[in-house]
């Protein structure tokens, strides 16, 4: 190692550069290493061992640079070795003492880093050397979490048998069996549970491993679950439970397995939803013929009166809605503002369900608790191929509501003029009056709708 000397502008002084032989050629260049050990020096340190090149981070050790030297991040050489699995790299810093507790600005460990990573071989040196097998990162993540959440069974083993616990939660209260289970890790799962895990561990939101499991379509961790007795009928804070949330995501095949493990078809959430209601919301066709084979309700309530079918046909479900009717769905059902399907489909403007329904007979004249159609609704909303519809189908385009508004008036007042366009061309009455004397042309102007003002004062519409 060849020393010098040069003159530093900076600091109006002498300061000595170390030329290390040994760096020279493997870097590619000398090293320059000032006695005072900048952050430059201790960043070719956590290089070297990023890159897993040995002969240069001895170098740079023997030469005095720190070996706990931290990056951006917080993260040291040693992290950095056992992220990228450079088990000689982790020894030479342990022989160096480098800090085996160190950790980055997320609390990680070098641990912690080569559990997540599946990195056995560095896990043991690690533990071997002292590492904190129960130490947790800033989110309560331990190494057993990070190594069931990516399926390192190897790494899980050799962590339990360092006396990791299974019970840990972190700070969302979720166990390793509930990562190996929202990660799908099935083959992990029997040996957390074998080590002691509780299957039924609920986290900070009342979610079970199965529940998870269920819900993001696990099926392997789902059997897994069910195979070593999870309980099917717990419930998480909002009420979900494990088969509700399969039904709302639509996993069939998890739902079935569910079913014939014994769950509660008609449970319901804090929203008073069941199971029917979710996969209906949701346009799951499949998972609602499970559901009614295996004896759903189908007239089942949510909180706000809303059925099956009321749900589908709000929602634009047209499959959902031909196997709910051929089930046999109350076509009339209400929910507790009054509407029905067909209101709900015409509100929302789906044309499909429209058409299913009224083949199948709705009532176009059913009214909601505001007097309110399902023309009416089409017609405020603009929902002109609703509209046509409903008009081909002869519904009344004068029905007027509890207020005495009729379709024309709520399209005058929400500015739709292709709606009202539709209206008079099928016979709308352009100047009946509602019970405060208004008439469509009156709430076009109030509104300001100046398309909607000419065209039905070219349809005849008085100002009084």
């Amino acid at each position: 190692m060849a020393v010098c000397k040069y003159f530093s502008s900076k600091t109006w002084g002498f300061r000595w550069v170390l030329v290390l032989s040994g760096v020279v050629g493997v870097l590619g260049v000398g090293v320059a290493v000032e006695t005072a050990w900048g952050q430059k020096d201790g960043l070719l340190l956590i290089e070297a061992a990023q890159r897993g090149d040995l002969q240069a981070l001895q170098a740079l050790l023997q030469a005095g640079v720190p070996v706990d030297t931290k990056d951006e991040n917080g993260r040291t050489a040693l992290m950095w070795a056992a992220r990228q699995g450079h088990g000689e790299i982790v020894a030479a810093l342990l022989r160096a003492k480098a800090d085996i507790k160190a950790r980055d600005k997320d609390g990680m460990t070098a641990l912690l880093w080569a559990a997540g990573a599946g990195h056995k071989a560095v896990v043991l040196q690690l533990l071997q050397a002292g590492a904190d097998v129960h130490a947790q990162n800033r989110d309560g993540m331990t190494a057993l979490m990070w190594a069931a959440g990516e399926g390192h069974l190897e790494v899980v083993q050799a962590l339990l048998r360092a006396g990791a616990r299974v019970s840990t939660q972190d700070r969302s209260g979720r166990t390793a069996l509930t990562w190996a289970a929202r990660l799908n890790r099935a083959e992990v799962i029997p040996v957390l549970l074998k080590a002691g895990a509780n299957v039924n561990a609920p986290d900070a939101e009342g979610l079970t491993a199965l529940t998870w499991a269920a819900g993001l379509g696990h099926r392997a961790a789902v059997e897994a679950l069910l195979k070593a007795g999870a309980d099917l009928h717990v419930k998480a804070r909002n009420g979900v439970t494990a088969l509700l949330w399969a039904a709302g995501e639509g996993h069939a095949d998890i739902v079935q397995a569910l079913l014939q493990a014994g769950a509660d078809v008609h449970a319901q959430d804090v929203n008073g939803m069941t199971a029917l209601l979710w996969a209906a919301r949701g346009g799951h066709a499949d998972v609602v013929r499970r559901l009614l084979q295996a004896g759903a309700r189908r007239e089942a309530k949510d909180a706000n009166g809303r059925t099956a079918l009321l749900w589908a046909a709000g929602e634009g479900h047209a499959d959902v809605v031909q196997v709910l009717i051929q089930a046999g769905a109350d076509l009339h059902a209400r929910d507790r503002e009054g509407r029905t399907a067909l209101i709900w489909a015409a509100r929302e403007g789906r044309i499909q369900v429209v058409d299913v329904l009224l083949r199948a007979g709705a009532d176009k004249e059913a009214r909601d608790a505001a007097g309110r159609t399902a023309l009416s609704w089409a017609a405020g909303e603009g929902h002109g191929p609703v509209l046509k519809r409903l008009i081909q189908a002869q519904a009344d385009v004068n029905a007027p509501d509890a207020k005495g508004m009729t379709p024309l008036m709520w399209a005058a007042w929400q500015g739709r003029a292709e709606a009202v366009r539709i209206l008079l061309q099928a016979g709308a009455d352009v100047n009946a009056h509602d019970r405060s004397g208004m008439t469509a042309l009156l709430w076009a102007s109030q509104k300001a709708h100046t398309e909607v003002v000419r065209v039905l004062r070219e349809a005849g519409a008085r100002e009084r």
